[in-house]
């Protein structure tokens, strides 16, 4: 019976041990440990643990073996209960079954694994009630041969709503010496909905020379999330030989990208290469900031941190509640307002993310979504007929996201996120066609170094953004 369990992390696994000294197996004995049915599950997970540091991969003759004793293997699952889990992320404990630090065994070898390694794989991702853990395994060992099975899987995981399991896939596709057309489609859906590991995107796109990597580069240069812009960066700097496309966009960002710490990794990029920042002014963006009040094109609009006045359906809660929310043992919750007959309540549950929620006739709630990051819900606002979602978290450094609320047919209500922040909105408003968003000058959205006060963007329905003219980002200008 196990006493006090530690999490160690070791390479890409989780390994449950109990507390002391963990067991060691030999590289030269693992695979006797492993074929082995009546080894315990610690001297299993340790011989896996010492595959995964061998250079030279299995012999074929070895992996048939381990093929062998997979499928000898009871299919039953140890008798205690595992907890939750990420679906794309293989944690070994107790709970883990023979099978599955077979298959563990086959992923870890270096190399591309041996045709029956590969068929029983292929095997185990096919199969609808294999465990998830065996399917996890199976991918890892798909993706070593590059086999399009394994991009075909990672092309479902880049929609999961787990951060593990998009930076799972979107690792294996940057594995890939070629992806297909179909992964191009689905990596520019990735791009325009902004639900997506934001670095590890832009990073992928910037190492790709499939005919559709250009047109989804420069979308990622101009992308609202500064955390792909970011991850466009931080793949240039792996590639010193990179695309002429890549290496335009990378100066772009040097120069003229509206965050300090895009412009200043941009610049670290380049003289890596050799090459000088050129010192210029950049375009002024057409909109003057003074202090929360903003002009350009569209006239004047004028920021602040208010919410709409509860109405329609949100009425009688407003009665309940302080000021438009409350605080429950799960959360803060924020009524956010009327949509298309229903209340819509926004819940808080800080670093954990939060959720969406419509009042149903019977008084219960209806989830609209939940999320474990970028949803932590301040305000519903409206730019012409969109309504937008505005997120901010008061942790660490301060985040923020904006997301949209659309209707579907029958009156259910989705959401749908467009763009994540790098600071906390302070205050907010809309026009039919912008969303303005204000930000402390020295939070992670800062412009210029040194700056107090706040900072201003803007963020068009077409996909574009800018910042305002002003006090905190007048070094734009005056370059």
């Amino acid at each position: 019976m196990l006493s006090l369990l530690v999490t160690l992390v070791v390479a890409q696994r989780t390994v449950v041990m109990p507390n002391g000294p963990a067991p060691k197996v030999a590289a030269s004995s693992a695979v006797a440990v492993l074929l082995d049915p009546s080894s315990s599950w610690e001297r299993r997970s340790a011989a896996v643990q010492a595959l995964e540091h061998v250079a030279r991969p299995l012999s074929e003759a070895t992996q048939a073996q381990l093929v062998e004793a997979f499928e000898r293997a009871s299919a039953k699952l140890p008798p205690c209960r595992a907890g939750a889990g990420s679906p794309c992320q293989v944690e070994f404990g107790p709970c883990t079954s023979h099978r599955s630090f077979l298959l563990a065994a086959l992923a870890a070898s270096t190399g591309v694994p041996a045709p029956a390694a590969q068929t029983l794989a292929l095997a185990r991702i096919e199969e609808p009630q294999a465990p998830a853990m065996e399917r996890q395994l199976a991918f890892e060992l798909l993706a070593r041969a590059a086999h399009p099975a394994a991009e075909r899987v990672a092309r479902g995981l880049l929609n999961h709503p787990e951060y593990a399991c998009q930076t799972s896939a979107l690792g294996t596709l940057a594995g890939f010496p070629s992806l297909t057309d179909e992964t191009g489609d689905v990596l520019a859906l990735a791009l325009r909905s902004g639900s997506i590991a934001e670095l590890d995107l832009g990073a992928l796109l910037a190492g790709r020379t499939e005919p559709w990597a250009p047109r989804l580069l420069k979308a990622a240069l101009r992308h609202p999330s500064g955390g792909i812009r970011r991850g466009v960066v931080r793949g240039a700097a792996l590639r010193p030989s990179g695309s002429a496309e890549l290496k335009r966009g990378v100066l772009q960002l040097a120069t003229c990208d509206p965050l300090l710490d895009v412009r200043e990794e941009a610049k670290a990029v380049l003289r890596s290469w050799r090459v000088s920042t050129p010192a210029i002014a950049c375009q002024s963006s057409g909109w003057k900031q003074q202090g929360r009040v903003v002009t350009g094109r569209d006239g004047g609009v004028s920021l602040d941190e208010s919410r709409a006045p509860p109405g329609g359906a949100c009425l009688e809660l407003s009665k309940v509640a302080d000021a438009g929310s409350a605080r429950t043992r799960r959360g803060t919750v924020v009524i956010l307002g009327d949509v298309g007959g229903s209340c819509v309540l926004g819940l808080d549950h800080g670093e954990f993310g939060g959720a969406l929620l419509r009042v149903v006739a019977d008084g219960g709630a209806e989830v609209i979504t939940e999320r474990s990051i970028d949803l932590n819900p301040e305000a519903l606002i409206r730019r012409g007929d969109e309504r937008l979602v505005i997120s901010g978290l008061e942790h660490m450094h301060g985040s923020g996201a904006v997301g949209r609320l659309d209707t579907r047919d029958g009156g259910s209500l989705s959401y749908a996120p467009l763009a994540s922040l790098d600071g906390v909105p302070r205050a907010w408003a809309a026009t039919t066609t912008h969303l303005f968003l204000a930000f402390d000058a020295a939070s992670g959205m800062r412009v210029c170094p040194g700056q107090t006060g706040e900072v201003i963007f803007i963020y068009g329905a077409d996909g574009s953004f800018a910042v305002a003219d002003g006090p905190a980002s007048r070094c734009l200008s005056r370059r």
